[in-house]
């Protein structure tokens, strides 16, 4: 009967000690948002906002240099005309900027090829058709 009622009494003890916080691990966080220094969640809010201002304004910065540090990007897209099928001859086609017959045999449609017409400096390309 002791052992009962003292482990009854022990375990009133523990929840009423429980229930005053003293074993919590974490302490609670104000609900909210206003905190225990202050109390004041108006400054609380205009200091975030302050700060994520200034972030989208430095953000904007690093845009604007890289945009001009960076001219690959504003670049124009280049695009290069289809060479014509030779008639009755597989793998031949002629040149977009000549009319000659050029040897794509081998070659799988839609491939970028340089004309050898031309000097490696002009670089002139054309697609497989």
């Amino acid at each position: 009967m002791k052992k009962s009622s003292s482990f009854v009494i022990l375990l009133a003890l523990v929840i009423s000690l429980n229930s005053c916080g003293l074993f919590r691990s974490k302490p609670e966080k104000p609900k909210g948002g206003v905190t225990q220094e202050t109390g004041d969640k108006e400054e609380d809010n205009q200091q975030k906002d302050k700060t994520e201002g200034e972030e989208k304004e430095i953000d904007k910065e690093k845009e604007d240099t890289e945009k001009k540090d960076n001219p690959v990007s504003e670049k124009p897209k280049v695009t290069y005309p289809h060479a014509v099928p030779v008639v009755g001859r597989p793998g031949y086609v002629y040149s977009p900027y000549n009319n000659r017959i050029v040897d794509v045999v081998g070659l799988k449609s839609g491939m970028l090829v340089y004309d050898p017409d031309f000097p490696k400096q002009e670089r002139k390309c054309f697609y497989v058709p």
